[in-house]
C-alpha cells in the first residue's frame, strides 16, 4: 500500500518534471529563433552594438545639453541680482537726497523763524516781508501742481492707474512732501493740533493718532506688496490719519474766518466723497483722492501765507 508520504514525493517528482519539460521547451524555441548561421549571429551582434553606440551618443548631447542648461540659469540668476543690487543702491541715494533735501528746507524755516524786526517803526514792513517771502519760499519748496491726471509736488507724482503704474517710491517721496509741507505750516502759524503728530521724516514719514492714553504712529510710506512688514491695513489708516491733520487745519481757519471752507470736505478716510484708502476704490478713484489731497493742502498754504504770524 502506498503511503501518504509516497504519494506526496510521486507529486513532487511529477512537477519536478513538469518543469523541466517547461523549460527544454522555453530552450527549443529559443534555438529555433536564433539565425542559422553564424553570419546571421554576428549581423544580429552588430546591430546591437551599433544601436548601444547611438544610445551612448544620445546621452552625450542630452549631457551637454543639461550643461548649457545649468550655465544659462546661473548667468539669469547672476543679472538677476545685479539689477536688485542697482535698485537698492537708487533707493539709498535716493533716500539720502531727500534726507538732504528735508534737512535744507528745515535750515531755511528756522533762518525765517529766527528773523526779526529791527524797529518798532519798520513792523508793518517788516511784517510785509516776511509774509511775501514765506509765500515764496513755500511755494517754490513745495510747489504743488500736476502732470495729466497726477497730482504732484516738487515733481513726484501721487497715485497710480492701470495704464501708468507710478512707483512707490516716488509716491512715497511725495507723501512724504506733504508731510513736512503740513508741518512746516503748522509751526510758522502756530497751529496745534489736538488729534494727530505729523512726524516729517522724508520718503518715510509717519502720521501718529493721539487720545488721552496713547500714541500710536502709522506709515505714510509702502514698498507695495503689503506684506508683514508692510501691512495695507497700516498704511490706508497713516492716509486717513493724515486726512485728519488737513480736517483739524480747515477747522483752525473756520475757527478764525467761518466764511472759507476747504474746497473738499473731509469726514474719516473720505475726501471729497472719495476714499484714499489702498484697494477700497479703483486706481482712477485713488488718483483723484490723492489730487483732492494736495488742492486742500495748497488752500492751507494760501491761507498761511496770509495770517502767518
Amino acid at each position: 500500500r502506498t503511503t501518504a508520504a509516497e504519494m506526496q514525493e510521486v507529486r513532487a517528482l511529477q512537477r519536478k518534471r513538469d518543469q523541466l519539460r517547461e523549460q527544454r521547451a522555453r530552450l527549443e524555441a529559443f534555438l529555433e529563433s536564433l539565425p542559422s548561421t553564424p553570419e546571421g549571429a554576428a549581423e544580429l551582434v552588430q546591430a546591437e552594438r551599433q544601436r548601444r553606440m547611438q544610445l551612448q551618443e544620445r546621452a552625450a548631447e542630452l549631457r551637454s545639453e543639461l550643461a548649457e542648461r545649468r550655465k544659462e540659469r546661473e548667468e539669469v540668476v547672476l543679472r538677476r541680482r545685479r539689477v536688485q543690487e542697482s535698485i537698492r543702491a537708487v533707493t539709498r541715494e535716493h533716500a539720502a537726497l531727500e534726507g538732504r533735501r528735508n534737512e535744507m528746507a528745515m535750515r531755511q524755516q528756522a533762518l525765517l523763524d529766527t528773523r526779526s524786526s529791527d524797529s518798532a517803526d519798520m513792523a508793518a514792513t517788516q511784517a510785509a516781508l516776511e509774509t511775501a517771502v514765506h509765500t515764496h519760499v513755500l511755494n517754490d519748496a513745495f510747489y504743488i501742481w500736476h502732470s495729466g491726471p497726477f497730482g504732484t509736488i516738487n515733481g513726484f507724482r501721487m497715485g497710480r492707474l492701470p495704464t501708468n503704474q507710478v512707483e512707490w517710491v516716488e509716491i512715497n517721496a511725495a507723501l512724504g512732501q506733504c508731510a513736512l509741507l503740513l508741518a512746516t505750516v503748522a509751526k510758522q502759524c502756530n497751529v496745534r493740533l489736538r488729534r494727530h503728530v505729523i512726524i516729517p521724516m522724508g520718503s518715510f514719514s509717519k502720521v501718529a493718532k493721539v487720545d488721552a492714553s496713547k500714541q500710536q504712529a502709522y506709515n505714510l510710506f509702502t514698498d507695495g506688496t503689503f506684506s508683514t512688514f508692510f501691512p495695507r491695513r497700516a498704511f490706508n489708516t497713516g492716509l486717513a490719519a493724515f486726512l485728519g491733520c488737513i480736517q483739524e487745519f480747515g477747522e483752525v481757519v473756520e475757527e478764525q474766518d467761518p466764511t472759507m471752507r476747504l474746497p473738499y470736505s473731509v469726514t474719516d478716510d473720505r475726501i471729497g466723497g472719495l476714499s484714499v484708502g489702498i484697494g477700497n476704490v479703483d486706481d482712477d478713484k485713488w488718483t483723484r483722492a490723492l489730487k483732492y489731497v494736495l488742492t486742500d493742502i495748497k488752500w492751507i498754504v494760501a491761507w498761511a501765507s496770509k495770517h502767518a504770524p
